[in-house]
């Protein structure tokens, strides 16, 4: 059979996403039953003066284009553990999946600089709750509301130099 490159898919077959002008790398991508794409990598972006690698999510419609219901014009960008201690440092999205409940798992892996350990993370978006939920918002309270019924504070859990993100998957 011919392969050939969909021209109806974007923009003569191509869909691109990018952060804040910034390097991007995608690293994984899934597909809703709708038919969205949820893309997940790595996103270079500066804050307060300081180039940081942040979790990139975007999510296009089945059609290429930016998904204007999804974060900020189909993307959300995320520092899992907050701001990183060196530059360049932060989180990298590795792997994303979408549970039957549609509901979105991202993976990957974290790094706070200054000579401490890096992570790993799992961290899941409800797209249909309202946006006040978000992790993104507030991560820290996100992360309150995870943890509370495993018997540990947040404040224990960041002195502990831990982090995690998750939920109750769907299977």
């Amino acid at each position: 059979a011919d392969l050939a490159i969909d021209p109806g898919f974007g923009t003569g077959g191509l869909a691109g996403v990018n952060f804040a002008a910034s390097v991007d790398s995608a690293r994984a991508v899934a597909v809703q039953a709708d038919g969205r794409l949820v893309l997940v990598g790595l996103s270079r972006q500066v804050l307060g003066g300081t180039v940081y690698s942040y979790v990139g999510v975007a999510r296009l419609l089945a059609n290429g284009t930016p998904d204007p219901d999804f974060g900020t014009a189909g993307q959300v960008s995320l520092l899992p553990g907050g701001t990183p201690a060196e530059p360049l440092n932060g989180g990298d999205g590795r792997a994303v999946l979408v549970q039957p409940d549609q509901k979105i798992l991202v993976a990957g892996a974290w790094s706070p600089g200054g000579g401490a350990p890096g992570q790993i993370f799992v961290l899941r978006l409800d797209t249909d709750e309202d946006e006040a939920w978000f992790p993104w918002k507030n991560p820290d309270e996100h992360l309150a509301r995870l943890i509370q019924p495993m018997g540990v504070s947040l404040g224990e859990l960041k002195a502990r130099g831990a982090m995690a993100f998750g939920g109750r998957p769907t299977i």
